[in-house]
């Protein structure tokens, strides 16, 4: 089913050529910019016996020498030939374009022209294609990889027009992507993939049998699908599209679907027709192939000719200034020729065009290709076939787009129209429907040429296409003599006019005359009573008769006729000469030819014919008729009936008639005369039919006579070619002699190179295989490598190279190491590496580079290098890897792993310090002898270390939360004033102890933030603390809070150790010090600055510190947001409680698998008089709870065996326990652990260590308040 059935001789001719001519595919690929690695890579899949040839164009430099072929030559594995003019194309070989050339396909054969002669930009691409449409057909695969511009885009057009296959590549994967996209745009892709999978694509439809077609006589199969599967098809496509394909040649819906069937890998048309069922874009996508859309702008420019200089001055001449120029282009596609036709009209009517109205419509039945047609915007290889003077006039420029000018498409109107359904329009000077027909089965056709009589005007004319004809309805037009274009002229139609579809007027049924006369006004009830007389008195009268074009063709019948026509058998006609009976045939005949030859009425009586009564006479009569105003001649034909014969049927002559002749016989000539002899009468009647024989036959014999002559010159010509024939053929003989003894020597010959051919195939193919496993090798490596020649030259680079160093293929294929990249690798070190080290010692490894490469920085490179010698060649491996990260990385390592150390020691020595303080003071606390006031002071001193150790713990988990952005502001405005005032007032225990100067520089107003007020108070503490570690006892401090615009401003200064300049950028980094002495005189973990900066980024403020140098004292700066619109309330600091509150006895269940822990916290709570039960681990902790029955209980969270969270969760499945306030308890301090508790059924969250105030005042908040989580 894959043989090409043709619409016309040439492609019958294409398909004859085929059957003899190699059948391999022929794959054109075009690209530009960014196209050498696209097309690398859609090669590199192709195997070397694909069974198909590939021709390449790429946009070239036209004043340099292109290496393109020797490029390709190292990546492809199949043999690449630079293209020659002349040069037959093979199988299995790849062609590439040469520099200053337009590269096309004739014959199976490449042509070459200069680069320059064509119109408007060279577009080689589209050269390329254009011709491989026209010379392969169905046989031809257009490919379109990155590259600028929109060159390719009309050649994928073409080669899909003809039937071939069309790829694109997809813009992810090109580099430049306005090529594809131009192509894609047009709607003529089939396939829109990345170059690899391209190839894979081709590879698998080169197989299939659409490509691989043989005759269907060869294969046995039936070249045609079933009916029943066209039916189906057919009514998929209708209800997808709404378009009946039926009335579709047959020819044109098998090519297309065997096509779309290639594309889908399908070889059975059953299968195809499962595929559209079941896939609906498919069913579009066929629909789209069978709308053949061939256009361009003045596609066949001698068309245009004609219409300028023949049918425009035929149209004009008969034209009133006021009357308007309509045009009707049905199967306009994408609008470039209604476009054309306007602008010649245009360019012809001159300054007359602003004056006349113009009206063209263009029709089709694709609303995308209307949608195309009313923008006017098309791609700029236009400019091939548009003038550079029509583009200037009629055309505006968008980039790489040209669109129609408003002057043009002002005149022009798109719609969508069916000619086969929908009505037809009206009043039209021209009608143009170029190619459309062909596309048409013949009863389609048969319906839209009536369509297209009726909407001409009388004088309206016809283009049709170069293939198509009016074919049977001569009488409907006539033809313009034109040998350029087919061009006819509407004939008036006299007779009943033709059906016509007009499903928007609804059909006017015949008026009677009584009906018509009623209808009439009265002053015209007199003639039109003539006229009806008139009609009865010549049906009465008037003899039959027909009327006839000047090809004899009947337009109207008169009367009965019945009796001198007579319908033939065969397909039915209305030519006069096939309808007339044997009797009138020589006498209309001669008639018409008298009447043509001298003008003059002719008439023929004494005929013989058969009516139903028996033999009559009968006359005809021949008149010439023609009218002022119609063009052509017209012949009006009578036939009139004589006395019935004297003879009956029999043909027996009656007595009477024998008495009458004896009688006239006796009485002598003059009785014979008064009654004659019936017999006299037939024979003068048979003499003047003899007469009128002898002159047809006459005249016949000067035809043929005439027609002898020109066979006899005819027939010498051909004797004469015949001897040139004989004389070719003698010498053909002699030369296929000579052949023959050269065909033994080179059968013998062919013998030995055969076998030669075998071995060095066997080592190709080796060769090939070891070159594509060191290609994949080398392409897949994750370092740089370069191959470089003898002479330091770089012959081959992978991608990571590329890739790293930000160049490409046509910068580094061919040059000297050293000039690459602006001679960025000459390297005094590289250099002694290549040009010393390896000629000696073949092998070199970790050679290491540190130089400033222009594109990527500072790098430092550990470079490994091979020296190969084989054949006389030598040639250098040279792999770089970039280790700059990964130094990066270790110093980084080595500097964290430092600040690790001096961590863990400042954090050891932080935490033993409170420590040994609190043990001390257990200790003392712990002898009885001791009097009641040192045991008050040992219990003062263990507060303040414990105060101090939570502080250390809380500073690091703040660091983590902000860290990890988990911290949370409790963000409102607030009088920063008082916040400075309360965070002084914090620190005045220790200002007091280290006996320091603070001075307090407050404004009198308020000065309002928006911010966490004790997290303003932190920020505060902390620079108020560094200040007083970092200077001397009996120092001077100054905090000043002032506003400077939008801002709040608070200073911190003090004249302690300072700091000098090198340390300034690092002393908010975590863990910093400005002291590690080993006294540790100034205690510390290094967070509370790096606390500061991040809490102020937190308010959007900044910070900065300065010092004048190493004791001369420092100042740190914060700087916060304070628009003057924000009031700040009264109280900025919530107060904490005074007093403890007062909580009644309640029954608490403590659970903590830590023993002192939990006993501790039972201790506490019975202080208060609370009823205490303590449980270690889940499972007793639940069953202490069911015999204890607890108001509360207090729940540690890392629970051995069974979680907190599970405990909690068990609880709360229990109805006595489902409001019993639950109180977690942990070290984990996260957000996501009080998330965590809240899910269970926690009602609050603590975080050790939770002291028994809180405890209290969460137990009385709750009573008071019900249970809420906290």
């Amino acid at each position: 089913m894959y043989g090409i059935t043709g619409d016309d001789v040439t492609q019958s001719a294409k398909a004859s050529d085929e059957s003899t001519s190699p059948t391999f595919p022929l794959v054109g690929i075009g690209a530009s910019a960014g196209g050498l690695e696209a097309i690398s890579e859609l090669m590199a899949d192709i195997p070397v016996a694909s069974g198909m040839a590939f021709l390449v164009v790429q946009h070239l430099d036209p004043s340099r020498h292109s290496i393109l072929p020797e490029i390709l030559a190292r990546r492809v594995s199949m043999p690449v030939v630079e293209a020659a003019d002349g040069m037959d194309i093979e199988v299995n070989h790849l062609y590439v374009i040469p520099a200053n050339a337009s590269m096309s396909v004739a014959q199976r054969r490449i042509r070459l022209r200069p680069r320059d002669a064509t119109l408007g930009p060279p577009m080689p691409v589209d050269d390329l294609l254009d011709s491989l449409a026209m010379d392969q057909g169905s046989n031809a695969i257009g490919v379109v990889l990155s590259g600028s511009g929109s060159d390719g885009a009309l050649g994928l057009q073409a080669i899909q027009r003809e039937g071939g296959i069309t790829f694109a590549q997809d813009e992810g994967t090109a580099h430049f992507n306005s090529m594809p996209r131009a192509a894609i745009s047009k709607g003529c892709v089939d396939r829109v993939l990345a170059p690899r999978d391209i190839a894979k694509e081709i590879i698998a439809i080169g197989r299939h049998p659409y490509l691989r077609s043989v005759p269907a006589a060869a294969t046995g199969t039936s070249s045609e699908p079933a009916e029943t599967s066209l039916r189906a098809i057919f009514r998929l496509l209708r209800q997808a599209c709404n378009i009946d394909f039926s009335r579709y040649k047959n020819g044109t819906v098998q090519r297309r679907l065997a096509r779309r069937m290639a594309l889908r890998q399908v070889t059975s048309v059953a299968d195809y027709v499962t595929v559209l069922a079941s896939d609906p874009a498919e069913t579009l996508a066929l629909g789209r192939d069978l709308l053949i859309q061939v256009t361009e702008f003045f596609r066949d420019p001698e068309t245009f000719e004609v219409l300028t200089q023949t049918v425009f001055p035929r149209l004009v001449a008969g034209k009133e200034p006021t009357d308007p120029f309509r045009i009707w282009v049905p199967g306009c596609a994408t609008g470039e020729e209604v476009y054309s036709i306007a602008i010649c009209l245009i360019e012809y009517l001159g300054e007359h065009a602003a004056t006349t109205t113009v009206q063209i419509f263009g029709t089709d039945i694709s609303a995308e290709a209307l949608e195309v047609a009313r923008t006017g915007r098309y791609i700029e290889n236009i400019a091939r076939n548009v003038s550079p003077e029509r583009l200037e006039r009629f055309f505006v420029r968008e980039g790489e787009y040209y669109c129609i000018d408003k002057q043009v498409r002002d005149l022009c109107t798109f719609s969508r129209h069916d000619v086969l359904s929908d009505p037809p329009f009206s009043r039209m000077d021209l009608v143009s429907c170029r190619n459309l027909l062909i596309y048409l089965s013949g009863q389609a056709q048969r319906n839209v040429m009536p369509l297209f009589h009726y909407a001409l005007k009388l004088d309206g004319v016809l283009m049709l296409g170069p293939s198509e004809t009016v074919g049977a309805f001569s009488e409907l037009f006539g033809v313009i003599e034109n040998r350029r274009s087919r061009l006819y002229s509407k004939k008036p139609r006299l007779g009943p006019p033709a059906q016509v579809r007009l499903h928007s007027t609804r059909a006017v049924p015949a008026v009677p005359a009584e009906s018509a006369r009623e209808s009439r006004s009265e002053p015209r009830e007199a003639s039109s009573l003539q006229s009806e007389v008139d009609r009865i008195t010549l049906a009465r009268y008037a003899p039959s008769s027909v009327l006839c074009d000047d090809d004899l063709n009947i337009v109207e019948y008169r009367g009965d006729t019945s009796a001198w026509l007579v319908n033939p058998s065969g397909p039915p006609t209305s030519n006069l000469q096939r309808l007339a009976r044997p009797e009138v045939y020589l006498a209309v005949s001669e008639g018409v030819r008298k009447v043509r030859q001298d003008g003059v009425v002719v008439r023929t009586t004494g005929l013989r014919t058969s009516g139903t009564n028996g033999p009559q006479t009968a006359s005809v009569e021949v008149h010439p008729v023609q009218m002022a105003g119609i063009e052509g001649r017209w012949f009006l034909i009578f036939f009139e009936s004589g006395a019935r014969d004297a003879d009956g049927p029999g043909g027996q002559v009656p007595l009477k008639a024998l008495l009458r002749q004896a009688i006239a016989q006796r009485l002598g000539r003059r009785a014979a005369a008064q009654h004659p002899d019936p017999r006299d009468e037939e024979i003068a009647r048979l003499m003047t039919e003899l007469g009128t024989m002898r002159t047809q036959i006459r005249t016949m014999l000067e035809e043929h006579e005439s027609a002898r002559e020109e066979l006899k010159s005819s027939e010498e010509e051909l004797l004469s070619s015949n001897e040139e024939f004989q004389s070719t053929n003698e010498e053909l003989e002699t030369a296929k002699e000579e052949l023959q003894s050269l065909n033994e020597e080179l059968s013998t010959t062919n013998d030995e190179l055969r076998y030669r051919n075998h071995e060095l195939r066997v080592l190709h193919d080796e060769v090939a295989l070891a070159r594509d496993y060191a290609d994949a090798i080398i392409d897949t490596m994750a370092e740089p490598l370069l191959v470089l020649e003898s002479d330091l030259r770089v012959t081959r680079a992978n991608h990571a190279f590329y890739k790293t160093f930000q160049t490409s293929a046509e910068d580094t294929i061919g040059a000297l190491l050293y000039t690459l990249g602006n001679g960025q690798w000459n390297i005094p070190g590289l250099r002694d590496l290549l040009e010393e080290v390896l000629p000696e010692q073949t092998v070199v490894r970790d050679f290491q580079i540190t130089h400033d490469f222009p594109r990527i920085g500072v790098r430092t490179m550990r470079l490994n290098g091979a020296r190969v010698v084989g054949r006389g060649q030598a040639r250098i491996l040279l792999t770089i890897e970039d280790t700059t990260e990964h130094r990066l990385a270790v110093q980084r390592l080595e500097t964290a792993d430092h600040q690790k150390d001096d961590f863990l020691a400042m954090l050891a020595h932080e935490l033993r310090n409170p420590l040994a303080a609190i043990a001390n003071a257990v200790e003392v606390w712990g002898h009885e002898n001791i009097d009641p006031e040192t045991q008050r002071q040992a219990r003062a001193l263990a507060r303040r270390q414990l105060d101090h150790e939570i502080g250390l713990v809380d500073d690091l988990l703040d660091v983590s939360r902000i860290t990890r952005g988990i911290i949370k502001l409790n963000v409102q405005p607030v009088n920063l004033v008082e916040i400075v005032q309360h965070g002084v007032a914090a620190m005045r225990a220790e200002i007091d102890a280290r006996g320091h100067d603070v001075t307090l520089v407050l404004p009198r107003e308020v000065l309002a933030v928006e911010g966490d007020a004790i997290r303003l108070e932190q920020i505060v503490t902390n620079l108020l603390s560094n200040a007083v570690k970092y200077t001397p006892p009996d120092g001077t401090i100054e905090v000043a809070l002032v506003r400077d615009g939008d801002e709040a401003v608070l200073t911190v200064a003090d004249n302690g150790i300072g700091m000098a300049a090198d340390f300034l950028p690092t002393i908010f980094t975590l863990f910093v010090q400005a002291e590690r002495s080993l006294d540790r005189t100034s205690a510390g973990l290094g967070l509370g600055l790096a606390l500061v900066r991040k809490l102020v980024g937190l308010h959007h403020g900044t910070v900065q510190a300065s010092s004048a140098g190493p004791g001369r004292g420092s100042t740190l700066v914060v700087r916060l947001p304070a628009p003057s619109h924000i009031s700040a309330p009264l109280t900025s600091i919530p107060e904490a409680p005074r007093e403890r509150p007062v909580v009644a006895t309640q029954r608490i269940l403590v659970v903590d698998d830590n023993p002192d822990a939990g006993e501790s916290t039972a201790m506490v709570l019975k202080l208060d008089g609370h009823e205490v039960k303590v449980a270690s681990n889940g499972p007793s902790a639940l069953k202490c709870a069911m015999d204890f029955q607890p108001d509360f209980i207090v729940l540690d969270i890392g629970l051995p065996e069974m979680d907190g969270y599970e405990v909690a969760r068990r609880l709360r499945a229990m109805p006595r326990f489902a409001d019993t306030l639950l109180i977690a308890v942990s070290g984990y301090a996260g957000e996501e652990y009080r998330e965590r508790a809240k899910q269970a059924g926690f009602n609050h969250y603590l975080v050790k260590p939770a002291g028994l105030a809180h405890l209290n005042q969460l137990i009385a908040s709750s009573r008071s308040a019900g249970p809420a989580y906290r």
